[in-house]
């Protein structure tokens, strides 16, 4: 009696965690997709989009009726307040991105595999919010640049714009979208393979170049970067934003990003850093850290064997 008591209560035990991870990672996952949506909309000037949506987007870059703003809503009283909050929360965000990415952090925190990626990404998401939510505006009088007047030439950037955004997402789905979101994970299942999206990696490096990553190693920094910079009118606070997070991605991803997927994959990531660019299709920006090193020791690993 006492036996068969005991797996009954360790199986009902493992249910009850697994429907507790699936729908902590549901939860998250929504909200960090609601979270990333929220910001496309908070940096397209109102103007450029339909009232409907205007009116509805629950953070705006510029109207003074709106709970949050980038451009005229929320007022700093001082070029110090608007720099200690905008920065401020700009570093909260990539400070904790970057750290909570790293292996031994990871490991010193202890959590469970099945949670891991989605308290990953509801810190991401939650930070993304605030970073909208406390943005102060940082004395808009002028624009670095606007083509407003010129119809043609706005629609041109925002199609770039919206462009970005597609692409970034798209390239979760590239790599492994429901893995990235820590959904597989809580659900204890490959979400990927079961809808006949996984990838084909290569068994030698474990390293998978399709769709996206044949253009570009870091395909969503990419629509990062077009996200940040396309815009018809540019303002001091989006230049503050568009110079802060773009000068964090560079430095992420080169010293900490790079390094690890190097450390992890070993001299078949350098080849494909060697002749795949970094962000920017079709360019010479590629991996330009010290490939003479890296062919000096894939040559005396030759000899060595």
């Amino acid at each position: 009696m006492t036996k068969n008591t005991q797996p009954q209560n360790t199986n009902t035990n493992k249910m009850e965690a697994g429907n507790a991870t699936a729908l902590f990672a549901t939860i998250t996952y929504a909200y960090s997709v609601a979270s990333l949506v929220s910001f496309w909309f908070f940096l397209v000037p109102n103007q450029y989009l339909p009232l409907s949506v205007a009116q509805f987007k629950p953070y705006s870059m510029e109207l003074a009726f709106k709970p949050y703003s980038m451009e005229l809503a929320t007022k700093a009283s001082s070029m110090s307040e608007a720099a200690f909050y905008n920065i401020g929360s700009m570093f909260v965000f990539g400070f904790l991105h970057s750290l909570l990415a790293r292996k031994t952090v990871k490991q010193w925190m202890g959590l469970p595999s099945s949670v891991e990626r989605s308290f990953f990404c509801l810190q991401g998401a939650f930070f993304l919010h605030m970073m909208q939510h406390y943005w102060k505006e940082v004395g808009e009088d002028w624009t670095v640049w606007t083509v407003s007047r010129f119809p043609l030439i706005s629609n041109v950037i925002l199609a770039t714009y919206w462009f970005g955004a597609a692409f970034l997402l798209s390239a979760t789905f590239a790599l492994d979208h429901f893995h990235l979101f820590g959904l597989s994970q809580g659900f204890g299942f490959d979400i990927n393979k079961l809808l006949g999206l996984a990838a084909t990696i290569k068994k030698t490096s474990g390293i998978s170049t399709r769709w996206h990553y044949r253009l570009v190693a870091h395909p969503i920094m990419t629509g990062f970067f077009l996200n940040v910079w396309a815009t018809p009118i540019m303002t001091p606070s989006r230049l503050l934003l568009a110079l802060f997070l773009s000068s964090y991605i560079t430095v992420a991803v080169i010293r900490f990003e790079e390094s690890s997927l190097r450390a992890e994959l070993g001299t078949d990531y350098d080849k494909y850093l060697a002749s795949t660019p970094r962000f920017l299709p079709a360019t010479g920006l590629r991996f330009r850290v010290n490939i003479s090193s890296s062919n000096a020791v894939m040559k005396g690993a030759t000899k060595d064997k």
